[in-house]
């Protein structure tokens, strides 16, 4: 299970994967981008970017499997911590994107 290392309010989580990866989270007005860090001095890859009408259908999918009231931070955390690595992120974000 990936560990929070950073959460703030103003909507930026940076998790550490089980594989090591790190990925940041940071959701706004305009949605949702994860990203992986990577070695000093390069860009961060980014895995997934969401806008708002996605994060939406995603977070009511969400809410609607699990009953719960969480925030849609709160919400995206659940599910990075839960994904091994950082492709398996990618590849989870880009399927729930496809279904909603």
């Amino acid at each position: 299970m990936g560990t929070v290392l950073v959460y703030r309010q103003d909507g930026f989580c940076e998790i550490a994967l089980d594989d090591g990866d790190k990925v940041q989270l940071h959701l706004n007005k305009n949605g949702l981008v994860i990203a992986r860090q990577q070695p000093s001095g390069h860009p961060p890859e980014v895995l997934f970017k969401g806008d708002v009408e996605t994060l939406t259908a995603m977070c009511v999918a969400l809410m609607d499997q699990t009953g719960s009231k969480a925030s849609p931070l709160d919400l995206m955390v659940a599910v990075v911590t839960q994904l091994p690595s950082a492709n398996q992120v990618k590849a989870a974000f880009h399927a729930a994107s496809q279904a909603v």
